[in-house]
């Protein structure tokens, strides 16, 4: 329904109406002590909570607070401490990388102080001219960085002379010309080198992680004729990477962080379900797993392997996926986005969650207008639409926008009735966090009808970037961050 500015009487009436609702007592007294207990409810949540946002990515070391916008109250809260970081600025502009490397390692071994090694990283990976990300703890160092062969090589041998301790570093080639991965190098100094929110309370080690399995060994399990009853496969990544591709029989967890992955275990109970079963285990380069099989050892599960060098180490040994992996392995840097704009993979096991459509690639502008996850959405799906939306949220596909002045006031009542019923299903009635996410949204909507009553035009102008806002933007998302342009 088209909104044309000068419908006076259109106009007044639906101020009145909504003027009406917004007056009804006994809704807003409701509300109100609804907003009041979850409020306090979010408070004491957010104290005991540890940078929720944290996405445990062992490629991306976890720095993802430093590029990743503020996510709506849908998705978990998090504090808002210093996470102890600093971007180097003085970057060389991006204009094509000589031939090269992307590294990437993690090392669990005692660093009695974070904040010089910290300093150390970063003179010496500026001194090198690489880019990345590392994240130093007490507990060890997680990095994955990029720049020449030659000084990836310099790099790996410093650190471990730095450490004192063998380090296993994973390549891969970066050809001449490529678009750098990461637009800086970034050092952040944190409480764990993946972040779990389990501290001190789960320790990584060779005692208590899980034992490795090689590439081979984990091959044979999967390939085994009874391995669908006797296993548990576990993906310890976040949805969208396990949507991109994973191991056949593998479980997949509806995660969107790390954090979120020993409350998955506890909630599904994979304790439970692992009984009588072993349980194999893989990330993308084996760091989450390390702290993830931990867990599960602490909680009684003794059957349990981790695959050794995670993802990147079996797909070296068998590139074709050897008949148990299907799909590509998700990457958090710029080469997930040349992967997006290649010709479609015949092997693509994803779907466009607008069209349904078979699909294996993520784009950083395609993220969910409620929580801002990575969506899987087809190239056309992505030209033609303004919204999208993740598993978790697709109830509220048309009812939450989050570019509201694209929409007519048609548009807008609809959306606001939609949001009103959304308030009264399941989902909200059980989450503090659902229910105050639907109330200021609704807030929004209602605001927005306002302001055209008032004269405000409809934007009929092209696309804009979900995460900045900008027209000329293709998609800013996490490590999609653009680099200095000469």
């Amino acid at each position: 329904m088209a909104f044309v500015l000068g419908d006076e009487s259109r106009l007044g009436s639906m101020r009145d109406r909504w003027a009406a609702e917004a007056s009804q007592e006994d809704m807003r007294d409701r509300w109100a002590a609804e907003a009041s207990q979850e409020d306090a409810a979010m408070e004491r949540r957010d104290r005991s909570r540890s940078r929720e946002r944290d996405d445990g990515m062992d490629e991306l070391c976890n720095a993802m607070d430093y590029c990743y916008p503020d996510m709506p109250e849908l998705v978990a809260a998090s504090d808002d401490e210093s996470d102890g970081g600093d971007a180097l600025d003085a970057m060389e502009p991006c204009v094509g990388v000589p031939a090269g490397a992307v590294l990437s390692y993690y090392v669990y071994a005692a660093v009695a102080d974070p904040e010089a090694h910290a300093a150390w990283q970063r003179a010496t990976g500026a001194a090198l001219g690489l880019r990345g990300r590392v994240v130093v703890a007490g507990e060890g160092v997680n990095g994955t960085l990029s720049g020449a062969t030659d000084a990836c090589d310099a790099y790996a041998a410093a650190v471990e002379a730095a450490l004192g301790a063998a380090v296993d570093v994973k390549r891969s080639p970066l050809a001449a010309g490529a678009r750098p991965p990461f637009p800086d190098l970034y050092v952040k100094v944190g409480g764990e080198i993946v972040s779990t929110g389990l501290g001190a309370a789960v320790r990584a080690s060779s005692e208590t992680s899980a034992p490795h399995a090689d590439a081979a060994s984990f091959r044979a399990k999967l390939s085994a004729p009874d391995a669908a009853d006797k296993l548990l496969v576990l993906d310890v990544r976040n949805g969208f990477e396990y949507d991109v591709g994973h191991f056949t029989n593998a479980e997949r967890a509806p995660i969107r962080t790390m954090h979120e992955w020993t409350r998955y275990v506890d909630r599904e109970d994979v304790v439970g379900r692992a009984r009588g079963k072993e349980v194999l285990m893989y990330c993308t380069g084996g760091v989450r797993c390390e702290k993830a099989s931990a867990y599960l050892r602490s909680k009684g599960v003794e059957a349990v392997h981790q695959l050794d060098g995670g993802i990147h180490r079996f797909l070296e040994r068998y590139p074709d996926g050897g008949g148990v992996w299907k799909g590509r392995n998700f990457l958090f840097d710029a080469r997930e986005a040349d992967a997006y704009d290649a010709p479609p993979a015949p092997t693509a096991v994803g779907v466009c969650t607008d069209c349904a459509k078979p699909w294996g690639a993520h784009a950083a502008r395609n993220i969910c207008s409620v929580c801002e996850t990575l969506c899987l959405v087809c190239p056309a799906c992505s030209s033609s639409r303004r919204e999208h939306y993740c598993s978790d949220h697709a109830d509220l596909r048309g009812a939450y926008c989050h570019f509201l002045d694209a929409c007519d006031a048609g548009a807008l009542e609809d959306q606001a009735r939609g949001l009103a019923a959304a308030l009264e299903a399941p989902a909200a009635k059980t989450s503090v966090n659902r229910r105050r996410s639907l109330r200021k949204q609704l807030d929004r909507v209602r605001a927005r009808l306002g302001a055209l009553a008032g004269g405000a035009a409809v934007y009929a102008g092209p696309p804009r970037c979900r995460s900045c806002g900008q027209v000329h933007c293709d998609g800013c998302w996490g490590f999609w961050k653009a680099c200095a342009e000469s």
